[in-house]
């Protein structure tokens, strides 16, 4: 009874003994929890509300009041993808069109074996800041671009089948990146290595992103922008 009553002893003083050695541990460990949560930021994808946008009556609207109700809600970065047509045709900047659509539209007869893109831009705005970044984003790939208009509507052809062109990537869209720093978002770019890699052309495009305040990437794919695996070489 008595060495029972010793080991009792000896066992709540280990007790103790454990819990002040803890106490250190406890400590550190609540310190970092508590600087982590003041990091941790809610990421929106931008192209995720122009989808939910495109089932909406008036898109547009929906998206801007979207964006103030996020803001509201503690959400307060975007992130924005390389644009594609099929994007900024979801953004309402552009109309598209097949050959055989454009036909139809315009009640102009072309060849049956033309299989070209046609785009008309939405607005003033949206043909100066995009038709330079169209046309660039395909001349890289020896796709020629032409003038276009639709009754006093500006627009190009892109000498692609829309399929196709659909999947080009090209320099995010300058209008949402301009919309998002005005409403206080924090913007973070998804850049991929989709697009043939030019280091002058990439030095440009980060000093503009850099300009509006872009601190953050996130790689959109498996690899960063200009890698080259050995198999490539």
């Amino acid at each position: 009874m008595k060495w029972n009553q010793r080991s009792l002893k000896w066992l709540w003083w280990l007790v103790i003994l454990g819990m002040l050695a803890a106490i250190p541990v406890a400590f550190e460990r609540n310190e970092t929890e508590q600087k982590t949560g003041r990091k941790v930021e809610f990421v929106f994808d931008y192209r995720n509300l122009l989808e939910i946008s495109d089932l909406q009556t008036d898109p547009r609207k929906f998206v801007l009041e979207q964006l103030d109700e996020m803001k509201q809600h503690g959400i307060q970065s975007m992130a924005v993808y390389e644009a594609t047509l099929n994007e900024l045709k979801l953004s309402r900047r552009i109309e598209l069109f097949t050959s055989h659509e454009a036909s139809a539209l315009t009640q102009t007869p072309i060849s049956p074996n033309e299989n070209f893109t046609y785009l008309l831009f939405a607005e003033k705005e949206s043909e100066q800041q995009l038709q330079p970044m169209i046309q660039q984003a395909f001349a890289e790939l020896n796709v020629k671009t032409r003038a276009w208009s639709y009754k006093n509507q500006p627009g190009m052809i892109i000498e692609m089948s829309m399929e196709d062109a659909l999947l080009k990537t090209m320099d995010p869209d300058p209008i949402t990146l301009q919309l998002l720093k005005e409403k206080g978002y924090t913007i973070v770019i998804r850049l991929s290595n989709r697009r043939a890699f030019d280091e002058a052309r990439m030095d440009e495009l980060l000093g503009k992103l850099q300009a509006l305040g872009v601190k953050r990437m996130i790689i959109d794919g498996e690899t960063v922008p200009g890698f080259v695996s050995d198999k490539d070489l």
